[in-house]
Formats: C-alpha cells, structure tokens, sequence
C-alpha cells in the first residue's frame, strides 16, 4: 500500500512540477510597476512590490502595470508601436480595449505617411482624406517607396487608392 501511494505520489509530483512551466512567475515575486492615472497617462513608479502587495495596495488593476523587456508592437490597424513595455501592451489590451498586437521585430518595420486619394470616374476629380502614418513590416517593405499608390477599393463611380508620400525615420 504504501508502494501504491508513494508512485501516485510521485506521479502527482511530477505533473504539478510539469504543468508549471515557469511562465508564469509566483505571486510573491518582486517587480518594478507604473502607475497610471484613469487616462493612462503614467504618473510614477514603484519597485520591489510583489503581484499581491500591488493588488492590495491598488485594487483597480487598470492603475499599473509591470514594467517589463520593451518591444515593437503591429495593430491590426497597422499602428506601429516602438520601444514599449509588454506590460504597456497588456495595459491597453485589457483596460484601454486595444486589439492584442502582434509582436515584431523592430529592425524589420518602417513608418509610412499615406493619405487616400477618392478619385471620381465620372469627371476625373479627386480629393485627399487626411495623412495618416501606417506601420509596415516584412516583406511588405521591398515594395514601398515615396509615390507608390496601391488600389484600395473600387466602386461604380470612383476608385480609392493609397498613396504614399514619406518613409519616417
């Protein structure tokens, strides 16, 4: 009997020991944090205050984040954000209702500033709609350069096209 409980024992051991993976650091571990203010705007730092300490002292979990390893961040809206925390990432996802951006690398992204242009088929007039900057990642980039207009969408009476104008630094 007391084979047959050591071996569960010890099987229960090891997938407790192997469904923690270490991703997950334990709630008594310190970090450094910012504060944030209800706008998101950061408003100081504090450090070596564990997961549990932060909860008790700030109960709202949208007033701080973990400052962390910084990143280059794609939107799906294709919103370039450079050197920014993860922790910043997570923030805006859960507190601001930002879309989970994909992680890139940041050697391998370019700022564009583009504007639409709406051109009329039925008497060649066209308009601008405001310059906005997009981020472009990859292979994309090989494709780029100032004057470059790709169609974007096409109705009856007009074609919307995407111009871009700069490469920002």
């Amino acid at each position: 009997m007391n084979t047959r409980f050591s071996f569960y024992g010890l099987i229960l051991f090891i997938s407790i020991f192997c469904a923690c993976d270490g991703s997950f650091p334990p709630l008594n571990m310190t970090f450094c944090w910012t504060l944030v203010d209800r706008y998101g705007n950061n408003i100081g730092q504090e450090c070596n205050k564990s997961e549990l300490q932060m909860k008790s002292e700030y109960p709202d979990n949208c007033s701080y984040y973990k400052v962390s390893k910084h990143g280059c961040w794609l939107t799906e809206q294709e919103t370039l954000y450079r050197n920014v925390p993860e922790g910043q990432i997570d923030y805006l996802v859960q507190c601001k209702g930002m879309t989970k951006p994909i992680k890139v690398n940041c050697e391998d992204c370019q700022v564009w500033l583009t504007r639409e242009k709406h051109l009329s088929k039925l008497d060649d007039s066209f308009f601008f709609r405001r310059i906005r900057d997009l981020g472009y990642c990859g292979d994309t980039l090989t494709k780029l350069y100032s004057g470059r207009e790709i169609a974007l969408r096409e109705t009856s009476d007009s074609l919307i096209t995407l111009q871009f104008l700069n490469l920002l630094k």
